[in-house]
């Protein structure tokens, strides 16, 4: 189903976004003048990754500093996830098409 999730004009003057979809919240970035998507829950302790610091493609979790690559879906220092014996090798992400100046997600 399609979801109409933001305005391109907005992501690209704030650099990132959270929005909700069906109750369930996501993370939209400009980065490299393209949009990416991932869930804005870290997976260790369900955290808001859109209130971690964004650089180049990775978010980083603000809890433990974890970093999420926004484009590839790379967990790239699980080490920091105290505890996490196991999970995703890597996160979800979902690519965003342009319509106009809106930001379609197909989930």
């Amino acid at each position: 189903m399609k979801h109409t999730v933001a305005s391109l004009t907005e992501l690209k003057e704030k650099k990132k976004l959270r929005v909700v979809i069906d109750n369930t919240p996501y993370l939209i970035a400009y980065i490299n003048e393209k949009a990416y998507m991932i869930p804005d829950t870290c997976p260790h302790q369900h955290a808001s990754l859109y209130e971690g610091k964004l650089v180049g493609t990775c978010i980083t979790c603000p809890l433990h500093k974890a970093t999420f690559d926004m484009v590839t879906g790379d967990i790239d220092d699980v080490s920091k996830m105290l505890y996490f014996d196991f999970g995703p090798e890597k996160i979800t992400t979902y690519q965003l098409m342009v319509d106009g100046d809106l930001l379609v997600v197909d989930l």
